[in-house]
């Protein structure tokens, strides 16, 4: 009889690493958000990344490699789509004939490893790596764009992870004004109208009444009046928080990835003259 294979969460609650309750609020978030657990108790001090890469070398003798005294080749950096890696935070590093070895920040995620084995048609191999190495290998070798190297593991984490004094990287990088414009969006197969409940020049946040998921990408479109702008403004973002509110929805950021200059000036403008605050 094949046992079950445990997932990340009870190995570390089986070696007390993190507590049950500690284990049940991560699931319910990424139940909620798509977050991986792993990124989840970094982010809120649970859990230490040298703790969880030396709890998965130790109990699955899976190897540690050192990302940062390592050169990956561009050919493999190829074989893997920015989206993939940033993803599943894993980073390819080295492939030998047909098998790609990866280091992730959750070794132990067969989604993730089914997803890079469908798109290279190779065997994945697992690595250990820490958060922190991988977020700056994302951002040397894809160009993706991370929060400040220097802050530390919790830092990358902020990516995924909303708090409730949300500390992330678009609010430090820029100045948010509080304006209800209206826009459109695909949300879960529908095409829906929402509010902006605060924008900036990099990003923007409304409510919906389903989650979205972290990492995906959004096509958006600003209603302005016609006096301002007689067509809707296209927008692509991507969903970089969502958390669950008491008015029971969820609030949604989003950066913006691909917008005209001129249309973005003029959305911050007319945001500027219809502030609420």
């Amino acid at each position: 009889m094949n046992r079950r294979r445990e997932k990340i969460g009870e190995i570390l609650l089986k070696y007390k690493h993190i507590t049950k309750q500690m284990l049940d609020e991560a699931l319910e978030y990424q139940q909620k958000t798509g977050c991986a657990i792993t990124t989840y108790f970094v982010a809120h001090g649970y859990l230490t990344e040298t703790d969880l890469a030396k709890c998965l070398t130790e109990q699955f003798n899976l190897p540690y490699l050192p990302l940062d005294v390592y050169k990956i080749p561009q050919h493999v950096i190829d074989s893997v789509p920015v989206e993939i890696a940033e993803k599943y935070w894993l980073m390819p590093v080295d492939q030998i004939k047909n098998v790609i070895m990866l280091a992730m920040a959750d070794p132990l995620d067969r989604m993730a490893l089914a997803e890079v084995e469908r798109v290279t048609h190779c065997k994945a191999q697992q690595l250990v790596g820490l958060i922190s190495e991988i977020g700056k290998s994302l951002n040397r070798y894809y160009g993706v764009e991370l929060p400040n190297t220097d802050l530390g593991a919790k830092s990358y984490c902020q990516v995924f992870i909303d708090t409730p004094k949300y500390r992330g990287f678009e609010r430090r990088l820029s100045n948010r004004i509080n304006t209800d414009i209206e826009l459109h969006c695909p949300v879960n197969g529908s095409y829906v109208k929402a509010r902006t409940r605060n924008l900036s020049s990099i990003g923007l946040s409304f409510d919906s009444q389903t989650p979205l998921p972290i990492n995906s990408f959004l096509t958006t479109e600003f209603n302005l009046p016609e006096s301002i702008h007689p067509f809707p403004i296209a927008t692509v973002a991507k969903v970089t928080r969502c958390e669950y509110t008491k008015e029971k929805l969820f609030n949604i950021g989003l950066k913006f990835m691909r917008i005209l200059k001129t249309d973005l000036n003029l959305i911050i403008q007319f945001a500027h003259s219809h502030s609420l605050y």
